[in-house]
């Protein structure tokens, strides 16, 4: 029961982390897409 425990907490830590992953690349996308504030955008590359 204690690994169970443990694999549940590990999955929901790994999917957390990856919409958290997910929600930053769409961000940076749409940060992205805006044409104002080329400089920053160019830093960013």
């Amino acid at each position: 029961m204690v690994v169970d425990a443990i694999l549940y907490m590990y999955a929901i830590s790994l999917s957390a982390g990856l919409g958290l992953v997910t929600a930053v690349l769409i961000g940076l996308k749409i940060y992205n897409r805006k044409p104002k504030n080329k400089q920053q955008r160019d830093v960013i590359g």
